[in-house]
C-alpha cells in the first residue's frame, strides 16, 4: 500500500492550511507490522525537527503562496 512518512504528511497538511485547502478525513485499514514501534522520546524530536525544518522553509520564503495550476492552462 501507499506509505507516506510523517515529515512529508506534516508538510502536505502545512500546505493545504496556507492554501486554505478543505482536508477530507478518509478511513484507513490499519495492519500490524511485525517489529514495527514507536519510540516517544526518538519520534517526537524528530517530528519537532521536521516541524521547525518546515517552518524555516516557509520563512526563507520556499514555499509558493498559492498552490500549482493543475491541468493545461
Amino acid at each position: 500500500g501507499a506509505h507516506l512518512d510523517d515529515a512529508r504528511l506534516v508538510e502536505l497538511l502545512f500546505l493545504a492550511r496556507r492554501w486554505d485547502l478543505r482536508i477530507e478525513r478518509l478511513p484507513v485499514e490499519m495492519t500490524h507490522a511485525g517489529g514495527s514501534s514507536v519510540r516517544i522520546v526518538r519520534d517526537s524530536a524528530r517530528m519537532l525537527r521536521d516541524i521547525w525544518r518546515i517552518r524555516q522553509r516557509a520563512h526563507r520564503g520556499l514555499y509558493p503562496d498559492r498552490p500549482p495550476a493543475l491541468g493545461p492552462s
